[in-house]
């Protein structure tokens, strides 16, 4: 869901616990922590540029098209599962 939004050129705060987020234009916050999940909202949604930097990483570096056939097969085996 990360990538999709930052495709869409949304400005994303995301846990520092996911890992390959160093160097990515996002705002990184500790989980546990609600002040520092507060104050990465408050720059990320107070950031428009970032947004759009979002935007250029993800199309320049994700083929969005292999991401979704990948998400698709996660999907289909997770049903297949529970069948």
């Amino acid at each position: 869901a990360m990538f999709e939004a930052m495709v869409t050129g949304l400005p994303c705060a995301v846990s520092d616990r996911i890992p390959d987020v160093a160097g990515m234009p996002v705002t990184t916050f500790d989980p546990e922590s609600v002040d520092e999940i507060a104050a990465s909202l408050r720059i990320a949604l107070a950031s428009p540029n970032l947004g759009v930097k979002a935007r250029e990483y993800a199309i320049a570096r994700h083929d969005l098209r292999r991401t979704m056939a990948e998400e698709i097969e996660v999907v289909r085996a997770v049903a297949e599962t529970n069948r």
